[in-house]
């Protein structure tokens, strides 16, 4: 059985969660697109857990104003419904992609 090394978990985790600023969400398209690409994502980082987040993927990791980060890609942005909040954590703090 082959090990997995923590540069090759670091590196996927790069790409997959969108760490690259190329890769970076930028609008609701990319959102969405990002939301889909993953099947589950959390809005907002958690300290000690390894899962992409909507916050993460269009900011990076750095602090930045909430108003400046959800301006034109938050859920609730256009008329139509693009994903709905998860039940299993808390309130409105993940989304999964519509089946």
């Amino acid at each position: 059985m082959s090990k997995l090394a923590k540069e090759n978990i670091s590196a996927y985790q790069r790409h997959t969660f969108r760490l690259d600023p190329d890769r970076r969400v930028r609008d609701l398209e990319a959102a969405v697109e990002f939301v889909n690409e993953r099947g589950f994502i959390h809005f907002w980082p958690i300290q000690g857990i390894s899962l992409p987040s909507l916050w993460v993927a269009a900011a990076g990791d750095r602090l930045v104003s909430e108003r400046a980060m959800t301006r034109g890609i938050s859920p609730g942005s256009g008329k139509t419904r693009c994903w709905g909040a998860g039940a299993g954590t808390t309130p409105r703090s993940c989304a999964n992609a519509p089946r």
